[in-house]
């Protein structure tokens, strides 16, 4: 059986990327027939009439489906490309109500995908992502297409630093990506070194694993557990002592608040008082700009910190649990917090 018609964009196709992206895929069915075997023919017939499908077929890979799910939580799968996706997934082996339904819709029910997409995910046992989550599986599905050389690597470093300002929790793990395909941009005389330097990032980013999602563990959790228990050694590290070669090491640092009296967090600001670390006033333990790593690593090494990184303090991008927050606040908080993706700023406001 082989679905025939036009060709699109993949970009295009699902909506989810820039439509110079050159992979191609089938367009939506024009009805009232696609040209298909027989067979799929009469699974459209039957899906129209209300036939019952006697069971749910999928096969052992879920990826497909699962990029589709990814696509529509993000809010970036084209209603009009849903019918030849479905067509697709029909032939390489799915089968569902739904999915003959979806498969046989025309243009002038295309309003009924907003009902029927969601039936189908649930039909296949699909648990619905966060938008996380579904960010970084469109983001290592289109690592995947690149390595695959379905996608140039322009496009698929455009695409992947776009998801990472789209979303705060991804930022760290791709931000690599923005940088290449700026410096692509800006330099074409070394475009097959930034090419390849994209091919290698791709490589490393489809083994990654997953950002945690909020509350779940996170390396931030065990850092902090670790700063708590340097504290409670006999000879605790001397913060206060390192407070000054950290501001020192910084170019153009101050501080822009000290935690005194009942303060927890002491800011260090650089040019424009922008804050690029912040200081716990008794855990040794700190947030970090990445960028100013490099100039106060030797003062945080001495000091025994555990330096967690951070792409800006405002940038809701950290996981942590309700207790790690205890452990910085130096008390049991009086209310929960809702378990949310949160910024260094508001763990400091949280904790004191």
């Amino acid at each position: 059986m082989k679905a025939t018609g036009r060709l699109v964009r993949f970009g295009d196709s699902l909506g989810w990327t820039r439509p110079e992206h050159p992979r191609y895929v089938r367009s939506p069915p024009t009805p009232p027939t696609l040209g298909l075997g027989d067979e799929v023919a009469e699974w459209l017939k039957t899906a129209r009439i209300g036939t019952k499908v006697r069971q749910v077929m999928r096969p052992a890979d879920n990826a497909p489906v699962a990029f589709l799910q990814a696509t529509w939580v993000l809010g970036d799968t084209r209603p009009e490309s849903v019918p030849g996706i479905c067509t697709d997934l029909l032939l390489a082996g799915y089968d569902s109500p739904s999915l003959r339904v979806l498969a046989g819709l025309t243009n002038a029910e295309l309003e009924r995908v907003r009902e029927l997409l969601p039936q189908l995910f649930n039909e296949l046992g699909l648990e619905q992502p966060t938008a996380v989550a579904a960010a970084w599986r469109v983001a290592q599905e289109t690592a995947r297409e690149l390595l695959a050389d379905r996608l140039a690597p322009y496009d698929a470093a455009r695409s992947i630093g776009d998801l990472g300002t789209r979303f705060d929790p991804l930022f760290p793990l791709v931000k690599h990506f923005i940088g290449l395909w700026s410096e692509w941009d800006d330099d074409p005389q070394h475009r097959k070194e930034y090419e390849s330097d994209i091919r290698a990032a791709a490589q490393e980013l489809v083994i990654t694993p997953s950002p945690p999602e909020p509350g779940a563990g996170s390396d931030l959790d065990r850092m902090v557990i670790a700063a708590r228990e340097e504290a409670q050694r006999s000879s605790p590290p001397d913060i206060s002592g390192a407070l000054a070669g950290l501001v020192d090491s910084i170019p153009a640092g101050r501080i822009v608040s000290e935690g005194r009296g009942g303060a927890t967090w002491t800011a260090i600001g650089s040019h424009n008082d922008r804050v690029v670390l912040l200081l716990h006033r008794v855990l040794p333990f700190a947030f970090v700009r990445p960028e100013y790593r490099g100039f106060v690593q030797p003062h945080i090494a001495a000091a025994s910190i555990q330096a967690a990184e951070m792409s800006s303090a405002d940038a809701a991008e950290l996981s942590i649990k309700q207790e790690t927050l205890e452990i910085l606040a130096g008390h049991q908080l009086r209310q929960g917090v809702a378990v949310a993706w949160l910024s260094a700023n508001e763990i400091r406001e949280l904790t004191g």
